[in-house]
């Protein structure tokens, strides 16, 4: 009997102590994923090593009454800080987006020994009870001091300036620097720096070591405004530039910007001129290639050439949308030019793919489209231009087209667009010649550019070309 109550007694403890177990281990997985009070360091790509600068923050989620800093002792030292900062930030908790409101304590510190360090711990009190922030390692390398290899330079995408005007100067290295914010000397100014950034990127290892980093290279860079004084050399050098404690010289790193022309007090004036003289070119362009075509006769021209002959006024209206997307980048060159010869501005702006390759591409294509939409369509008759006339006249009439002119030599019409049409109307021509006729249908040429006929063009060609099938079908009854 004893044995059969002592089996379930110990089961019934078992239970309980697995019972307590799992509900202590979910109450630290609880604090573990809500902390109120923990810290952040922005540990670098490879490493934290001693004598660099990084920023140790401290991070409270709750309200509270009281602060107990921490206590850095002789393993750190600290440049700067704390200053506080309070913002809203954002998490996700179960797949869902809270915001909370952060009080952030921020320290600027350096790391004085190498090994395995225990970041100072700090304690808040919030309506009597007390969150301290849980332990935080840091495994720290030893110095590296020897600055072989290191190589940091100054540049500035500005190859001219303006008295009194800001530029942008950028030193990059491809090594971390100790300080976080390296000071730039020119002259006797000193200047800080107003954004930082950087990249790594490398291969991962083969074999066993697959952790291994392989062409690790890294880039780091300060960004500066720099207040000009004019055109002329600007002589950079660094203040507190250094690498594993070790200075590096950044003596006669030089910038040289260009005399600036000062444009004419006509403001942009010169910009208009420039681009009504650039319409007039392409005007002049158009009107040498096609004014002779004009003077042709829509008859004699189609039989020679076999596509419909233009004016300037209907050339600017079928080819419109190839010469809008061939002056984007005609529009960047004029600028650019103006800019060079005005103000001798050297970095000019051109992206070539986007205003210049693509536009041009695109341009081409249109541009081939539309040539081959003036092209005439042959269709062979046995029966006379009058009866050719009659069955022209009877498609007009059944498709609503109004007749423009009706000679012995060809026939020109037009259709009526209404607000559920993709076109502003379409023409239509017919051609007559021995033993056949030729047909075509563009987009109405006295009306509004448009570079695509949505099927109506072909729609008109095809219902004449079948009303002329079916009149062949009569006569050879």
């Amino acid at each position: 009997m004893c044995l059969r109550i002592c089996c379930p007694i110990r089961r019934l403890v078992y239970k309980a102590v697995c019972t307590a177990m799992v509900m202590a281990f979910g109450m630290i997985a609880s604090a573990q994923t809500e902390v109120p009070f923990f810290m952040e360091i922005d540990t670098a790509y490879n490493g934290v090593y001693v004598g660099q600068e990084y920023n140790l923050k401290y991070r409270c989620t709750v309200r509270f009454d009281s602060v107990s800093p921490p206590d850095f002792g002789n393993l750190m030292e600290v440049i700067k800080g704390p200053v506080p900062n309070r913002h809203l930030s954002t998490i996700i908790v179960n797949g869902k987006k809270k915001q909370r409101m952060e009080e952030v304590f921020s320290y600027q510190v350096r790391f004085l020994r190498e090994g395995v360090i225990s970041l100072p711990i700090a304690s808040v009190k919030a309506e009597g009870w007390v969150y301290i922030t849980p332990p935080l390692y840091v495994r720290v390398k030893p110095a590296v001091r020897n600055i072989q290899g290191v190589v940091c330079s100054v540049t500035t995408q500005r190859s001219y300036i303006e008295e009194g005007e800001t530029f942008f100067v950028t030193l990059t290295c491809n090594r971390r620097p100790d300080n976080l914010a390296p000071l730039l000397e020119l002259g006797d100014s000193i200047y800080k720096p107003s954004g930082s950034s950087s990249r790594f990127s490398y291969t991962k290892g083969s074999g066993k070591d697959t952790s291994a980093f392989v062409n690790a290279k890294e880039s780091y860079e300060f960004h500066y405004n720099i207040r000009s004084d004019g055109s002329g050399v600007y002589t950079f050098s660094a203040k507190n530039l250094t690498f594993g404690g070790i200075p590096y010289s950044l003596d006669n790193q030089v910038i040289k910007v260009a005399e600036t022309r000062h444009s004419s007090p006509g403001g942009n004036n010169e910009v208009v001129i420039v681009l009504v003289i650039g319409c007039m070119l392409i005007f002049g362009f158009m009107w040498l290639r096609f004014h002779r075509e004009a003077d042709e006769e829509l008859a004699s021209f189609v039989l020679r050439e076999g596509r419909l002959n233009l004016s300037t006024d209907w050339a600017l209206t079928h080819y419109g949308f190839p010469l809008f997307l061939v002056s984007i980048p005609f529009f960047f060159l004029l600028s650019n030019l103006y800019k060079y010869f005005t103000e001798g501005r050297q970095d000019l702006f051109f992206p070539w793919f986007w205003c210049g390759l693509l536009p041009a591409f695109l341009a081409f294509a249109v541009y081939r489209n539309q040539r081959s939409k003036l092209n005439f369509r042959p269709v062979k008759i046995s029966f006379s231009d009058e009866v050719m006339l009659e069955v022209v006249e009877e498609t007009a009439r059944e498709n609503n087209w109004t007749i423009d002119h009706a000679g012995r030599d060809c026939v020109v019409a037009h259709t009526h667009s209404h607000w559920l049409s993709a076109t502003w109307g379409e023409q239509i021509f017919v051609v007559f010649d021995r033993g056949q006729v030729w047909i075509n249908s563009v987009n109405d040429l006295n009306k509004r550019s448009t570079a695509f006929s949505f099927g109506y063009t072909k729609r008109n060609m095809n219902k004449l070309q079948e009303a002329i099938e079916r009149r062949e079908k009569q006569v050879g009854r």
